[in-house]
């Protein structure tokens, strides 16, 4: 009995130590793709946070891109990483799209 309540106590031990209680800290990934598109468009950060915020954007727009991709037959063109790869949409619409106003539609009631 107290043979089996050691194991149970060292199965649990195992698991609770394999198991992390920590809030899951986002990671670099596809890094070597990374720093090429980097390189390519001459990107730099002031530091590793606003590095680390610019590639989860920037993973996000690729998968973005690849799954647009993957049907560009329907869709009849086909996207790719610029140097916007690392912004937010809303951000692009506040600095670039400053020719809003020429597109509101004017409602007239008679």
């Amino acid at each position: 009995m107290k043979l089996l309540l050691v194991l149970l106590a060292l199965v649990g031990l195992t698991c609770a130590k394999s198991f992390s209680f920590t809030k899951s800290v986002p990671r670099f990934a596809f890094v070597e793709e990374w720093q090429l598109w980097k390189s390519a468009h001459s990107k730099q950060y002031l530091s590793q946070k606003e590095e680390l915020e610019k590639h989860l954007v920037w993973l996000s727009n690729r998968e973005y891109i690849l799954g647009h991709n993957a049907n560009a037959d329907i869709f009849g063109y086909s996207l790719e990483l610029n140097h916007f790869g690392d912004m937010v949409q809303s951000f692009l619409f506040s600095v670039y799209r400053t020719h809003l106003h020429s597109f509101r539609i004017i409602s007239i009631t008679v």
